[in-house]
């Protein structure tokens, strides 16, 4: 209890600049709303995140310009550790005014009847999705895409004008949601859930700011967890 709390009171002295790159939902969606809160507790750590590709991330880590990495599907690579951190899940997005907003819960058969809107395919949203399609039998080429597009920002514009329906993170659509532009509906035996993953050196200790950064995301999964179960 003692090395706890002397723990405790030196890890709340941490500073230092902490750099990390995060792909493009984690970074522009995820991470935002969460980086407020870990500043609050150490004031004294200040981040620097690029957001990239995977690709971009494990060179800048081997080149030592970054700590570490938030990306959205494992990778292999002899130099990193690879660990899984936080979980999201995709959900489909429908705009207002559409057939099946306000329905709850709908059968795959009817969703795959309406025109999509998708992240070009080798995206990571696209591969959670179409995955989890495949293990249910169905072809994803079966879907009726009318539209690919390179950013999830594209996506909702697109969904918001009515072009199609998609697949996509809800904290990539909070602010769309807030004001009523989109909905989220639920597809019945269906669930799109995906790991986030952390990668770094194995060669190099992360810094003390990188451990408690971590740290605090698994905290934050772990309280929304508790938080559904109860």
């Amino acid at each position: 209890r003692q090395t706890d709390e002397a723990m405790s009171a030196f890890t709340q002295k941490l500073q230092g600049r902490l750099q990390l790159g995060a792909s493009l939902t984690i970074g522009e969606y995820v991470l935002p709303r969460m980086l407020g809160p870990f500043a609050h507790q150490y004031p004294d750590i200040s981040i620097v995140m690029k957001v990239m590709n995977t690709t971009q991330i494990m060179d800048e880590i081997l080149k030592h310009q970054l700590n570490f990495g938030l990306i959205e599907a494992p990778v292999n690579h002899p130099d990193m550790i690879v660990e899984p951190v936080m979980q999201d899940e995709l959900k489909l997005i429908v705009p207002a005014g559409h057939d099946l907003a306000g329905r709850g819960k709908v059968n795959l058969e009817e969703v795959m009847n309406y025109p999509f809107v998708l992240r070009e395919e080798g995206s990571g949203t696209r591969q959670v999705m179409e995955g989890q399609l495949r293990k249910k039998k169905i072809d994803p080429s079966d879907m009726n895409v009318v539209m690919e597009l390179g950013s999830t920002g594209a996506v909702k514009s697109a969904v918001e004008a009515g072009v199609g329906i998609t697949m996509l993170s809800p904290s990539s659509v909070q602010h769309e949601l807030a004001l009523g532009l989109v909905h989220i509906v639920d597809i019945r035996g269906l669930e799109f859930k995906r790991q986030f993953y952390a990668i770094h050196l194995k060669s190099s200790l992360l810094p003390l700011s990188a451990v408690a950064f971590l740290g605090y995301l698994r905290q934050q999964e772990h309280e929304v967890e508790e938080q559904i179960q109860n």
